[in-house]
């Protein structure tokens, strides 16, 4: 879907109706003419959509922000649409760095365009104000719509066209984008391999295979001539854990080049099932699925629902398979027009899909095993404090991440359980015996 359509005057008499986001190469060839410092700014003739952006009209703009920025709309459900439309209706959308700013930071306006139903205005209202989103309790909450009508009835809301406008004062605005260098953002998803380029103080990022002049206008950005004068490090691969790591030899040993060429002919490979479904949890959208002691396989998804009248209306869900070396369980888990800052299967139903896997597991009779990361990750070694005075042992217990439970009231530790050299996990709790009659080896027996 393209979100913004403008006809761009490009110099020398020429113009180009364009539909936005566009392809890198469509930009390169567009300005192909243009030879001065400033080519990628373009005058703006005239915009056909979205209305509430006409006032760039008739004004210079950045041809990279205007494509960046209908790249973060196309993800936008109408309720966010609406609110971009509002608030830069009303506030002036001439900077396009500041629209930006704007799509990530829409949780700081509430947006009412029906007051029939207060309860969901002020279930609206509390998400945005909560991070974007609640349980199901207190979507319910009859509180919520008590809410609603303290919010209507403050009167410091903003009629526009696309409803009335509240400013969330007590959510802080975030500036990501910094005018220069465009926040990580997965517009084309995440069956992509990620890279971030980092030259001095700036990062730019890179969905490969990519097209050269992605990365010819990264690195302008960046104020770099190469990659090879960048750091570059994968931030996602959506393959399987064997041809992954083959990937990121060829990025650090052979060249971006060869990186780049490697994953266009990769990009449709079938790899090994295990392999490529645990990938998405280990590096890919399933991320939140991942369980220690376990290898879990699983796969998000994002369906639109047919039969609703909200054509944004969305089921996101994950499934996912467990051991993957020798599965026993699959879980599916789908949410229905879920009411959240997002629709993405991997985000929302891959926790859900994770603590139903942490739980039904172990009534299976399989046991987790741990990696040495997870292993250092969630268990430590129990210190030998016998002896020491129970303040002191308290402190240096809490050094490995265990706490104290003293017994008595005596000056120093006698024999304490579990014995040191014990590996427990971290946040464990270490008896210390002060009055001399605890008998470790009770314990253990």
């Amino acid at each position: 879907m393209k979100h913004i359509r403008a006809t761009l005057a490009l110099g020398n008499h020429r113009t180009e109706t364009v539909a936005f986001p566009c392809a890198d190469s469509k930009i390169k060839q567009m300005l192909a003419h243009r030879t001065d410092d400033d080519r990628y700014t373009v005058y703006v003739d005239e915009l056909t959509e979205p209305t509430w952006m006409k006032p760039i009209e008739k004004t210079d703009v950045n041809i990279h922000e205007l494509n960046y920025l209908a790249k973060r709309m196309d993800a936008m459900d109408d309720n966010e649409l609406a609110k971009m439309g509002a608030a830069l209706s009303r506030f002036g959308v001439s900077d396009l760095s500041q629209s930006i700013n704007y799509t990530f930071n829409l949780n700081r306006i509430t947006l009412v365009r029906d007051i029939s139903n207060l309860q969901k205005v002020g279930a609206m209202h509390y998400m945005e104000t909560h991070g974007g989103c609640c349980t199901s309790e207190e979507y319910n909450n009859p509180q919520r719509a008590a809410e609603a009508r303290e919010l209507l009835e403050r009167g410091n809301g903003i009629l526009t066209d696309y409803g009335l406008l509240f400013i969330n004062d007590e959510v802080p605005f975030e500036p990501i984008y910094n005018g220069i260098n465009f926040p990580e953002y997965w517009y084309e998803g995440m069956d992509k391999t990620g890279v971030e380029l980092t030259y001095q103080d700036r990062k730019e990022y890179l969905y490969c295979p990519c097209e050269d002049e992605s990365v010819e206008f990264a690195l302008e950005r960046l104020g770099a001539d190469s990659v090879e004068q960048c750091g570059a490090e994968i931030t996602c691969i959506p393959f399987g854990v064997k041809l992954g790591e083959r990937v990121e030899g060829v990025l650090h040993n052979e060249g971006f080049a060869a990186f780049n060429a490697f994953c266009k002919r990769i990009e449709f490979l079938t790899t090994d099932g295990q392999d490529k479904l645990e990938a998405v949890v280990l590096y890919g959208g399933g991320r939140n699925a991942q369980i220690a002691g376990y290898r879990v396989g699983g796969k998000s998804g994002t369906s639109q629902k047919l039969d609703s009248e909200n054509e944004r209306a969305r089921i996101a869900s994950f499934v996912a398979v467990a051991p993957i070396e020798n599965p026993k369980i699959a879980v599916l888990i789908c949410l229905d027009e879920p009411h959240s800052w997002t629709t993405s299967g991997g985000a929302l139903s891959g926790p859900v899909a994770a603590e139903v896997l942490q739980k039904s597991l172990p009534r299976l009779g399989i046991e987790p095993s741990y990696t040495e990361a997870e292993q250092a990750k969630y268990f430590t070694t129990v210190p030998d404090v016998t002896g020491w005075k129970a303040p002191a042992a308290a402190q240096k217990l809490s050094e490995y991440t265990l706490t104290a439970d003293v017994l008595g009231q005596g000056e120093r530790v006698v024999s304490q359980y579990p014995r040191a050299g014990t590996t427990v996990r971290r946040g464990s709790a270490i008896q210390l015996d002060t009055t001399g009659q605890l008998d470790p080896a009770a314990d253990e027996g």
